[in-house]
């Protein structure tokens, strides 16, 4: 079975002429879905199959290729050159056509085909600006006059060219007529923008032309969604890249402008960071989450981000003076590049009174600050947070410490000394990455609402919540508790009181907050997970109403009261009267304890519970309800991990292989035996723990397919990306035991800086297996879809076959 995003991937690491043969021999509803939908990376690649398309292929194959649906402005660039008049029509009307191209191919002139009359027919019957705006300067007289009469610029005057002008065109406001709903004002609006875009002629700009127009965009900003068109415009990336992300009217934009620059390689990721201006807007867009999402797998991303962290660590170091005069100058309009911006805070003194927050800072929520602190050495960051959360003087304005304690996310217009650190931590993105060192540093010096609101924001990400749970801060677990689902085993160690460091329950005392809606009929932490605590009073109410609840998560319960030395109350649940609504005990539980010699003694107690959970886990690994044996793993604080590997004689561990594959603490032995019976499953929580786990997942799980074409982040693939950026296995793994074949290379494709030298990789690999026929290439792609095995072995095969 043929995959076009398979076939796409394979053309890429064939030559232009080889790509081309292949795709004459693929079945046509295959090369029909390349064409449409999944069109090589490689650009010689890529311009050879549209151009074979275009010149040799059927009218189906050249259907398929003008349909396409992801945006390439390649396809329309290749049909306007076509010698099919009927092509260069669709060349024209192309959604992917730029203005660009559009009046190139009205300009008219010995290198440029004729006008096709049904061109020229649908443009004197249209009125549409967006497709009559490039044919003001048509070659064509009529066809230039009718776009005169439809597009115009302001006070009826033909489009305006300099920058001055534009701005002021794109500045004027859309009138609005009374009857139109807001959808219809905001599609009017898009219209026009779009028909203005199309009628000046921006590719006759010059560099200086975009940088006096960034220029009055600063002082008189345009509307955001028309300065990220213009930031993202082929015209701006093409003469101005480093001038583009200065342009965009939101922070968004910025972060579209400087992505744009850089896949298209007109701006490389060195001389982003190094030698593009507006330092404070910049880095509001490199602390942005979408910037990392949208530019990780653009080549030297990784080195340029490494060469800041650097810069940061030998200019600013570890003065507290320095970051102090940073946050002043992050809050400015400091012109120069972000070296320039962190040789100034070196030399500057720090202000008396901090600038409140740009814009463009609060429209993001984004803080420069924290993202440039979080590049300093780990050491580094507790002390300057430190200081600069020392007390204030008090003769200062701003040095009255109620003044000074405001909760996080709640900005204040100014700061005095000492104060613009608490601020900056409330400005941090949901979902950035957060090192511990900067978690801790700020816990130290921040008052309980802020710690409570930052664990609010924060905690749900796993990382950053194992991070705060380490603090061990009561205020804190109750955030994390309250406002997300950590783990149960988190949840656990949060309500017995237990210390990140391990210890006896109770060393870490409960924030009343957690239980104080406990009376009412929805309380927020379920009643379940009353057992865990230290409140017998509250184990109990567990017990008598939750009427679901399994025999093991009972005896759990039970063993919790005799630990609190309430064995009574384990009695008289056992023996106590029965009512309607009421949770009963298990027979298992209620025999057990019938049976004791001595009930009153809570060790004999203590002994018969523990036995009976143990029997109960032995009973519900043989025949498992998956919630029942769950509560074994969340009670139990060191499992029978003997039976549990005693399951995989009888070929029972399959049938538990997800619960274990998600335990924190998995045995090394299990964790093996675990991956082994169901890799498939269990690869994505077990291959990222250790590299032998990854290697054992790259030999006997099936990788997954990632959708979409390179930097398709949304879609890239979970654990073999995560394996190779921490270093688990090495592309050359990948490349030699990765499967099935297909996969690995759409993983390349859709990776191309982590699996960075896989090109090289599969190269040597076709180069050892000799020189592929077009006959063994067709047996490839035909096997591709469905071979389950590696990529060397269907090489292998498709040379044998076609020996």
């Amino acid at each position: 079975m043929y995959q076009s995003a398979d076939l796409a991937a394979l053309l890429d690491h064939l030559s232009p002429a080889e790509a081309v043969r292949l795709s004459t021999r693929l079945p046509a509803a295959s090369r029909h879905e390349v064409l449409a939908e999944a069109l090589p990376a490689s650009p010689e690649v890529r311009a050879a199959i549209v151009a074979w398309a275009i010149e040799e292929g059927d009218g189906d194959d050249r259907d398929a290729l003008i349909r396409g649906s992801a945006p390439n402005a390649d396809v329309p660039e290749a049909l306007a050159g076509a010698g099919d008049p009927a092509l260069r029509v669709a060349a024209y009307l192309h959604p992917s056509a730029t203005a660009a191209l559009r009046r190139r191919m009205l300009a008219g002139g010995p290198d440029v085909p004729p006008v096709p009359e049904e061109l020229r027919d649908r443009l004197l019957a249209s009125r549409s600006r967006l497709l009559l705006g490039p044919a003001r300067a048509a070659a064509d007289r009529t066809i230039a006059a009718h776009a005169a009469r439809h597009v115009r610029g302001p006070r009826r005057q033909p489009p305006p060219h300099a920058p001055e002008d534009v701005h002021a065109w794109f500045r004027a406001s859309i009138p609005a007529r009374p009857t139109d709903y807001r959808t219809r004002l905001r599609r009017t609006a898009v219209r026009r923008r779009n028909a203005r875009l199309a009628a000046v002629v921006f590719e006759a700009w010059s560099r200086a032309d975009w940088i006096t127009l960034a220029r009055l965009h600063a002082a008189d900003p345009l509307d955001p969604a028309t300065a990220d068109h213009l930031a993202t415009h082929p015209a701006c990336l093409a003469a101005a890249p480093d001038v583009a992300p200065l342009l965009a009217g939101t922070l968004d934009g910025v972060v579209h402008a400087a992505v744009a620059g850089l896949r298209a390689g007109v701006l490389t990721p060195g001389g982003l960071y190094t030698r593009t201006g507006n330092a404070p807007l910049l880095l509001a867009a490199l602390a942005d989450p979408g910037f990392g999402v949208l530019s990780r797998e653009i080549p030297g991303i990784r080195e340029a981000h490494a060469a800041l962290r650097e810069t940061v660590r030998r200019v600013l170091g570890d003065d507290p003076t320095h970051w102090r005069s940073l946050l002043a100058l992050l809050r400015g309009d400091f012109p120069g590049t972000i070296p320039e911006l962190l040789r100034a805070a070196a030399l500057l003194p720090p202000p008396e009174v901090y600038p409140p927050h740009p814009e463009h800072t609060l429209r993001s929520g984004g803080s420069p600050w924290t993202f440039l602190l979080a590049l300093a050495e780990s050491a580094t960051v507790g002390s300057v947070v430190a200081a600069l959360a020392a007390p204030a003087d008090p003769s200062s304005p701003a040095g009255h410490s109620a003044d000074r304690a405001t909760a996080i996310g709640t900005p204040v217009p100014a700061f005095g000394p000492g104060d613009g650190w608490g601020e900056e931590m409330s400005r941090l993105p949901e979902g950035s990455p957060l090192p511990g060192a900067l978690i801790a540093a700020f816990a130290a010096v921040a008052d309980e609402p802020a710690r409570a609101e930052f664990a609010r924001r924060h905690g749900g990400d796993p990382e950053v919540a194992e991070s705060l749970v380490g603090l061990d801060d009561p205020a804190v677990n109750a955030a994390l508790i309250l406002k997300h689902r950590p783990r149960t085993r988190t949840i656990r160690r949060i309500l017995s009181g237990t210390a990140a460091a391990g210890g006896p329950p109770g060393a870490i005392p409960l924030h009343p907050s957690v239980f104080a809606d406990a009376d009412t009929p929805w309380p927020r932490v379920a009643r379940t997970h009353r057992v865990h605590c230290n409140d017998p009073a509250l184990i109990v109410d567990a017990l008598r109403t939750q009427t679901a609840m399994c025999a093991g998560y009972q005896t759990a319960a039970c063993r919790r009261l005799v630990a609190l030395g309430r064995a009574d109350l384990v009695r008289d649940f056992v023996t106590g009267s029965r009512g309607t609504g009421r949770a009963e005990p298990h027979t298992i539980l209620t025999r057990t304890l019938a049976e004791l010699p001595d009930p009153d003694d809570a060790g004999v107690v203590a002994e018969a519970l523990r036995e009976l959970a143990a029997e109960l886990f032995l009973a519900d690994l043989r025949t498992p309800n998956l919630s029942d044996l769950l509560c074994h793993f969340e009670f139990d604080a060191e499992p029978d991990w003997a039976a549990v590997r005693a399951t995989r004689a009888d070929g029972g561990l399959i049938r538990i292989a997800g619960i274990l594959s998600r335990l924190d603490d998995l045995p090394a032995d299990v964790a093996r035996a675990v991956l082994t019976a169901d890799p498939d499953r269990c690869a994505t929580t077990l291959a990222p723990r250790s590299a032998a786990l990854a290697r054992l997942a790259l030999d006997t799980a099936e990788l997954p397919r990632p959708n979409g074409g390179p930097g398709a982040y949304p879609n890239s693939p979970d654990w073999p990306e995560r394996c190779l950026r921490e270093g688990l296995f090495a592309i050359e793994d990948l490349i030699a035991r990765g499967r099935p074949a297909g996969a690995v290379l759409r993983i390349c494709r859709a990776l191309p800086a982590t699996t960075h030298g896989a090109d090289d990789l599969v190269a040597d690999l076709i180069a050892r297996h000799g020189p592929l026929s077009p006959d063994a290439w067709a047996v490839f792609a035909a096997m591709m879809g469905d071979f389950p095995g590696t990529l060397p072995e269907l090489l292998g095969v498709a040379v044998a076959a076609t020996a």
